[in-house]
């Protein structure tokens, strides 16, 4: 299982910094000013950094688009299930996906259902 999320998790993080690449250099005021900054930027990269992205704690990230869709939702609802089933440190290196989850789990009506009767946590051998 670890197998498969290293695989999708990583394809995850992947789409996520190009999403942010993409929404970054879409609202560049011109292309040579991009083009010179992306050419700074790939030439000393610091740690975290794909092609210019860098991850900001304060920043949104998406799959696609700049805004929350049912494919942001579903793969943190996946992350979330993973982190239960193998613990925290299988997302260790994959910044943007943690704080996509992140940013769906701290939705207020997802705070509310996660906090209700409605919702299951991880089985224990009780529950199973």
């Amino acid at each position: 299982m670890k197998d498969k999320w290293e695989f999708y998790g990583s394809r995850f993080e992947a789409i996520i910094r190009a999403n942010q690449r993409s929404l970054n250099s879409s609202s560049a005021t011109s292309s040579a000013a991009a083009d010179s900054s992306n050419a700074a930027s790939s030439a000393n990269t610091p740690k975290g950094a794909v092609a210019g992205v860098v991850y900001d704690p304060n920043a949104q990230y998406f799959l696609v688009g700049s805004s929350l869709t049912y494919a942001d939702i579903l793969v943190a609802h996946i992350t979330t299930w993973f982190v239960e089933e193998c613990g925290h440190e299988i997302v260790s290196k994959m910044p943007f996906l943690v704080h996509l989850q992140n940013q769906v789990i701290s939705l207020p009506g997802i705070k509310q259902f996660i906090k209700s009767v409605h919702y299951f946590p991880l089985g224990d051998e009780a529950y199973v």
